[in-house]
C-alpha cells in the first residue's frame, strides 16, 4: 500500500519535490495521471468543495 501528499498553488512543483527528497517518494503530475490511477492512490481531487486545485502529488511505499 502507498500514501499520499497533494500539493497545489505556487511552487507546487518546488514544495512536492522537497517532501520526495525528505520521504523517497515519487513526484508525479497530476495531469499526467489516467483518472482511474488518480482514485487509486486517493488523488481523484479535482472536485474538491473548497475549490482548491492540486497539480502534483507525492506517492510514498508505505513500510
Amino acid at each position: 500500500m502507498a500514501n499520499s501528499k497533494v500539493f497545489g498553488g505556487d511552487a507546487a512543483r518546488q514544495r512536492a519535490q522537497k517532501y520526495a527528497e525528505q520521504t523517497g517518494g515519487l513526484v508525479i503530475p497530476l495531469d499526467e495521471l489516467p483518472r482511474v490511477a488518480k482514485a487509486h492512490f486517493g488523488l481523484d481531487l479535482w472536485d474538491r468543495k473548497d475549490g482548491a486545485t492540486y497539480t502534483h502529488a507525492v506517492i510514498v511505499e508505505a513500510d
